[in-house]
């Protein structure tokens, strides 16, 4: 999140002044995935304050007009800043397709966890369960609005839940994951894992399980996290 303080000469519809969020994803907005939205599978995409360009530490940093998005005078700065974390919970939840009364396990109550939490209530999820190691952050996701909690993904009950988030990445968790779900259940798998997670395929395989992978989020998700903020 920031101030525009200068804007280039080729680019218009913004004023020095206008509070942005930054979608930190540079991308060249002509191929195939730019056009669908899916601007982080872009080939020439540019991370912004991952490894390339100064990202939401520096004082001053260049971005694409394409990747800023403008944020109502009214909306406090700090949620400025919160609009890319709450985006990743709200493309988690989209990724699980999600709908109104269905039971949600979250393994993680970070960043991710937490932000999907919270998109999990407004859409009218029913049971919501974190699952956390760390007491404060359990208490955190209650806050957030878990409607129980676990210490251990194994303490989870079997086949009843409807979708599972996976927050964290470390081996085992896919693992705990098709053991939750019921039949046809969807899992959505957002935790980076640097080391091998082999799993047991044929648990996920009678169960008909969807597996999924998410990562980052679109322009449109940008959207109505900025819409959600600006309405409270």
């Amino acid at each position: 999140g920031g101030q525009v303080i200068g804007i280039g000469a080729d680019t218009s519809g913004w004023i020095e002044g206008a509070q942005v969020a930054v979608l930190p994803v540079a991308s060249c907005g002509t191929c195939t995935w730019c056009r669908a939205g899916d601007v982080i599978h872009c080939s020439s995409v540019q991370l912004i304050g991952l490894g390339g360009r100064p990202g939401g530490f520096a004082e001053f940093t260049v971005v694409p007009a394409t990747s800023s998005f403008a944020v109502p005078d009214a909306v406090d700065p700090v949620h400025a800043a919160l609009v890319e974390p709450y985006a990743v919970g709200l493309h988690c939840v989209q990724a699980s397709q999600l709908a109104a009364g269905e039971d949600v396990l979250v393994i993680g109550a970070g960043t991710v966890g937490l932000t999907t939490i919270a998109w999990a209530r407004q859409r009218g999820a029913g049971r919501i369960t974190v699952v956390d190691p760390v007491a404060e952050r359990r208490v955190s996701g209650e806050a957030f609005g878990a409607t129980d909690t676990l210490e251990d993904p194994k303490h989870a009950t079997s086949n009843v839940y409807d979708v599972v988030v996976e927050c964290v990445g470390k081996p085992g968790l896919l693992d705990r994951c098709v053991a939750a779900i019921r039949p046809k259940g969807r899992i959505v798998v957002a935790g980076t894992c640097a080391e091998p997670d082999p799993f047991w395929s044929i648990a996920a395989l009678m169960k008909e399980a969807v597996i999924k992978f998410a990562v980052y989020y679109s322009p449109a998700e940008f959207r109505t996290v900025i819409d959600a903020f600006a309405s409270q």
